[in-house]
């Protein structure tokens, strides 16, 4: 929001009324963050500091709990076809005389 300050206005010798220029003009600007933003940034963090550092993405709580031992499946693994695309093209792109900088990206072809 901002607020303008201005000289108070005038009369012309022939009694014209002069508006008073302007002195002075502030801007406030909203908070980045507010009270809530910083709240569910904190919980957040909070939550990403539970997980297993390991990578399987459970709460440690559970996850370390001698209770829950063999409680855990791990099934066979899906393959995604773009990243197995995407990853046999950078494949191609390996070795010494390539240029480093190329981008890497998959898309999905237009239908016939």
């Amino acid at each position: 929001m901002t607020t303008y300050e201005y000289e108070p206005d005038t009369l012309n010798e022939d009694g014209s009324l002069v508006r008073g220029r302007l002195a002075r003009s502030v801007t406030v600007h909203d908070a980045l963050w507010t009270e809530e933003d910083l709240g569910w940034a904190m919980g957040e963090r909070a939550n990403a500091a539970a997980l297993c550092p390991g990578g399987c993405g459970h709460p440690l709580e559970e996850s370390t709990d001698p209770k829950l031992k063999g409680e855990w499946d791990a099934p066979l693994p899906t393959v995604c076809f773009a990243c197995q695309t995407l990853e046999k093209r950078k494949a191609e792109y390996q070795g010494e005389d390539i240029d480093p900088g190329h981008l890497f990206h998959v898309r999905r072809k237009p239908p016939d």
